[in-house]
This record gives C-alpha cells, sequence and structure tokens, in this order.
C-alpha cells in the first residue's frame, strides 16, 4: 500500500487489499515455533493458528508468567482494586513470551490471571466487570415487583423464567449491560475509580430502570401470549408452513433470558414484532397465497443469516455484522406480514446480505 501511494500517488491501506484474491504462493506463511525452536505447524491464516494453538499458549504464558509475576495473579477479588500493567514479557528460553494480566471471573468469584493474548484479556475483563457490577449492585427487585401493577405482575409470572425473581436478576442484567456498554464506548473500564463511578451510577438510578425495564418486558410477555392465542386459535392444516414459521419467530422472541440477550436497542421493538406475528396469523385465512410467497422471502434472508454463521438467539458475544442482520430480519418480517405496523427503515434480503457482508 506505501508503494502504490509513492508510485502511483493513491491513497491507498492495508484494508484495501482483497486478500482473498491475491494467490496463495503470494502471502506469507505463519509458523509455530516451541521453545527449542521445533515447528510446530505453520499455515496462511494468523487466525487459523491461533484457534489451533491458542489454548496451549494460554497455558504455558500463564504457567512461565506465574513463575516470574507470581505476586501479580490473586483470588478472591470483589471489585476493580488495582489498575493492572498492559503486559508483562517474560523470558523462556531464547525467546521473549509476553502475558497480559487482567481480571477474569472464576468458580465462586473473580481473580486476577495472565491471558495469552489481548483480545482474550478484554473479554475475560468484561465478563469480570459485569459479574462484580451485578454482585456489588443491592437488587431493588423486590420493591419492585410488589409495586408493579397487578396486570404487569400476572405478565410476568407467566413468562418462560423460571421464577420472578430469575427474570428480575435478568432485568439487572440488562441494566448493568447497558450502562457498561455506554461507560466502554467512551473509555474501557480499567481503574478502581472508573468501576466505583460507574457502580455508583447504576446504584443511584437502578430503582426507576427496574420499574422501566420490567414494565416493557410485561408488555412484551402480554404481546406474546396474544400471538400464541392467534396461533393455537388460527390452527388449520391448510396452514400448517406458515403457522409453523411464525410459531418459530415467536420461540425466537420469548424465552428464558430474552430481556438480556435482546439488548436495550431492541428491547422497546419487541412488542412490536410480537404484535406483527399476531396480525400475521389472524389475516392467514385471506392472505394465504400472498404469505406464502412472503414467507419465502424472511426464509430466504434467514437462510443467509444462518450461513454466515448467525443463530436465534444470538450468544451474548455476537459479531456486531450478526446482530445488525438478526433484528434486520425482524423488521424484514414486519415490512411483509404487518406493513401497517411500519419498519424501522428501509430493509430487504438484499439489504440484509450486505449487512452480513460488512464485517467489523
Amino acid at each position: 500500500a506505501d508503494r502504490i501511494q509513492r508510485k502511483a500517488h493513491i491513497p491507498a491501506g492495508a484494508a484495501d487489499v482483497e486478500w482473498d484474491r491475491v494467490p496463495g504462493h503470494l502471502q506469507p506463511t505463519f509458523l509455530i515455533e516451541n521453545e527449542r525452536g521445533k515447528p510446530m505447524g505453520d499455515a496462511k491464516s494468523l487466525t487459523e493458528l491461533q484457534q489451533r494453538f491458542g489454548g496451549q499458549a494460554t497455558k504455558r504464558v500463564a504457567q512461565v508468567a506465574v513463575k516470574v509475576e507470581h505476586e501479580i495473579e490473586r483470588d478472591d477479588v470483589a471489585a476493580l482494586d488495582a489498575e493492572l500493567p498492559d503486559f508483562i514479557d517474560v523470558r523462556q528460553g531464547g525467546n521473549v513470551v509476553r502475558a497480559y494480566p487482567g481480571y477474569t471471573k472464576v468458580k465462586g468469584g473473580h481473580a486476577v490471571r495472565m491471558h495469552a493474548t489481548e483480545r482474550e484479556r478484554e473479554a475475560a475483563r468484561l465478563e469480570a466487570v459485569t459479574s462484580m457490577l451485578e454482585a456489588s449492585i443491592a437488587t431493588p427487585a423486590s420493591y419492585v415487583t410488589a409495586n408493579l401493577t397487578q396486570t404487569e405482575r400476572l405478565a410476568l409470572g407467566s413468562s418462560p423464567y423460571r421464577s420472578t425473581n430469575a427474570l428480575m436478576d435478568d432485568v439487572l442484567g440488562h441494566i448493568v449491560d447497558t450502562e457498561l456498554a455506554a461507560a466502554e464506548a467512551a473509555a474501557p473500564v480499567t481503574t478502581p475509580e472508573q468501576f466505583e463511578a460507574l457502580r455508583t451510577r447504576i446504584s443511584s438510578g437502578v430503582v426507576e430502570r427496574m420499574f422501566d425495564v420490567a414494565a416493557l418486558a410485561a408488555k412484551s410477555l402480554t404481546a406474546a401470549r396474544d400471538a400464541d392465542r392467534e396461533l393455537r386459535d388460527g390452527a388449520s392444516i391448510s396452514f400448517m408452513a406458515q403457522l409453523a414459521d411464525a410459531r418459530s419467530q415467536l420461540d425466537g422472541l420469548i424465552y428464558d433470558g430474552f430481556i438480556r440477550r435482546t439488548g436495550a436497542a431492541q428491547l422497546e421493538r419487541l412488542p412490536v414484532y410480537l404484535a406483527g406475528i399476531a396480525h400475521r396469523v389472524k389475516r392467514l385465512p385471506e392472505t394465504a397465497n400472498r404469505d406464502r410467497v412472503w414467507m419465502g422471502e424472511a426464509l430466504e434472508a434467514t437462510e443467509a443469516f444462518t450461513k454466515a454463521g448467525g443463530t436465534v438467539p444470538l450468544p451474548k458475544d455476537a459479531p456486531e455484522h450478526l446482530v445488525t442482520a438478526r433484528w434486520m430480519l425482524e423488521e424484514l418480517r414486519l415490512s411483509l406480514f404487518a406493513q401497517q405496523l411500519g419498519a424501522r427503515g428501509p430493509v430487504s434480503v438484499q439489504r440484509i446480505r450486505r449487512a452480513l457482508e460488512t464485517k467489523s
């Protein structure tokens, strides 16, 4: 890229190279060696080697780092209580091994551990900070539950969660996830001061937030109950495929854990998606032929999403392009089966395909 800029005076960067069009013999080969210089494996893809040997590297780095910097690893950590170094370099044989210390969630609590890569350390830190916040914030679940309306309590009581307490734990987790994501967008939470400021901010507004999220969850569950009733009342052998498709959509929206997994950006849209299911099923006797065509479009988009690695529901750590496409699928269904409810933004099978190709 540098040479292109110098010779042709055209702006170019490494990201402009389409590596899948570069012949294999012109691409670098990455080689992994052990501490004695013996080759362990090679590949054209560094990511492939990281996946193959990452586990071994993590274990080896931890073993070496513990010997050299044993005082940095510790157990029974309740919060971010110290700012850790970005990395620690340790010598092993003739090589220098770089290890990344970070806060980690472990069985029964939290600890400081060494990690083989920055990405691994950051993933562990986010999980640990989330868990620490949940453990340190006093939950007003009992108070909130007791002061919901009778209708809201009934809706929450009929949820797929094992209990109302479990649902309220998910509500608190949703609030923590939302606030932590907002904080991380400004700067990673890595110091005791940042952690305490975030914990205080969440605690000070947790009662009002829990009321809001619980009410929204109750609204979604009521809409899900209406959709379920339409599915049962409209059962007909003539519409078996359409009803099965609608049931699958419903099950992908409402399940044990849906409040936290849906996320702040889409939780408010959930009642609309569910109302769309009820509307579709109610109109099936008059729109059966058109519905089959629309269902074909929806399934085409879903197939592209699945081939790209998407699942319903998505895992918590799903990449951004899959999250975007996942909810575009719901907006597409609104635009097809319940146009009057209004899809958010222009959406089509082609737009979903493009979103799936745009990896961050």
